[in-house]
């Protein structure tokens, strides 16, 4: 009996843990649909946003650029000695840099930077809209 009753209280548990998360799926796009309506803000922040989020980023993918070729190029120059004339090293480095690495790096490098940013702003409150940040940081205002 004792089995049956532990048992139960599992399955109750994960039902109840199960539509839990359910409505805080509903309630995070209805949040999302709702705030759709709030388009009045979109064009003045697009650009500050892009300007925060991409341009500002273009330091940092020159600088991991950089740093990719230095490393390459040191590297290819201590394993081909001997074996290649060392004046193809810079086109082979200029190759695989910019076809096949930098992309992925920036691309990881960028995604980092842009999610923290995004974060960061969310969590602070520095945003313009208070209802998106109540339901970012779970915390309601009105209580």
């Amino acid at each position: 009996m004792e089995t049956l009753t532990l048992a139960l209280a599992e399955v109750g548990s994960l039902t109840r843990r199960g539509f839990s998360a359910m409505g805080a799926s509903v309630r995070f796009a209805a949040g999302a649909v709702e705030s759709l309506r709030d388009l009045r803000t979109w064009p003045g922040q697009t650009m500050t946003q892009a300007l925060r989020l991409g341009v500002e980023s273009l330091p940092i993918a020159a600088f991991i650029a950089m740093f990719t070729g230095i490393v390459l190029a040191l590297l290819a120059s201590y394993s081909f000695t001997g074996a290649v004339p060392l004046y193809f090293v810079g086109t082979l480095v200029e190759k695989t840099v910019t076809l096949e690495l930098a992309p992925v790096l920036t691309g990881l490098v960028l995604a980092g930077r842009v999610g923290a940013n995004i974060a960061a702003a969310t969590m602070t409150g520095n945003i313009n809209n208070p209802a998106t940040t109540r339901g970012a940081t779970r915390k309601d205002s009105g209580s």
